[in-house]
């Protein structure tokens, strides 16, 4: 009886630590703004923006987190979530925020450079275990055939896949607005001028009939990905 219980008060438990988290902050005359993004997104181009935003914003406070997937906004609430995907969210009013494009990328100490696709075939390469096709399309894309793509290393996020890069393990296909810093720091390389657009792209979900209450951040968010757009 216990361990049928156990999922429902786990998920009270949560609704109550954030309604006084809430009301905390409803006290102090501030409000709180709930956001649920994919972890290597809030960590590397999401939280290095919060602060101008923020600054724009005085007496607002964000309560993130990283939660993977679809989730019930019931059980696990939030204003926002930025979701990496299909336009698919019961419960959820997804608006298009952009798509991704891939391209490959070696350390930035890397002797030389590839001057076609079929050049990186010989190279080893980094795959993500959550997308075992992303090589293979890659290289079909370009017309390039590829017998073994599959062949190299396997990590399953792409934080690991970024530091396999940078460590000189392989070549990786990677969204270059993740790796910003790497790529002004000279750590990182795009190895050649051939993008791959998938068939997912980003979403800004909001649970159905609160759309109103987090428009000043979505606009912000179109904004920036407008300024500086996640498929640069």
């Amino acid at each position: 009886a216990g361990e049928d219980l156990l999922p429902e008060a786990q998920r009270l438990l949560r609704l109550a630590e954030r309604a006084l988290r809430h009301a905390g902050a409803g006290g102090a005359q501030e409000t709180v703004l709930s956001i649920n993004a994919l972890p290597t997104f809030a960590a590397r181009w999401l939280m290095p923006r919060l602060p101008g935003y923020l600054a724009q914003h005085p007496g607002l406070r964000i309560d993130l987190s990283t939660r993977k997937g679809v989730f019930d906004f019931n059980d696990s609430p939030c204003d926002l979530a930025i979701h990496y995907g299909q336009p698919n969210w019961p419960g959820g009013i997804c608006s298009y925020l952009c798509s991704e494009i891939m391209v490959p990328v070696i350390g930035g100490g890397a002797p030389q450079f590839p001057s076609a696709p079929a050049e990186l075939a010989p190279l080893p390469r980094i795959h993500l275990s959550e997308r075992p096709g992303l090589w293979p399309d890659w290289f079909a894309h370009h017309g390039v055939a590829v017998e073994r793509a599959g062949e190299g290393h396997w990590v399953d996020q792409i934080s690991l896949a970024i530091e396999a890069v940078k460590a000189g393990m392989g070549c990786a296909l990677l969204p270059r607005y993740l790796i910003e810093r790497e790529l002004a720091d000279g750590l990182l390389r795009v190895a050649l001028d051939a993008p791959y657009s998938t068939e997912k792209a980003y979403y800004l979900v909001t649970p159905e009939g609160r759309s109103e209450q987090v428009a000043a951040f979505r606009d912000w968010l179109i904004g920036e990905v407008s300024f500086r757009p996640l498929a640069d």
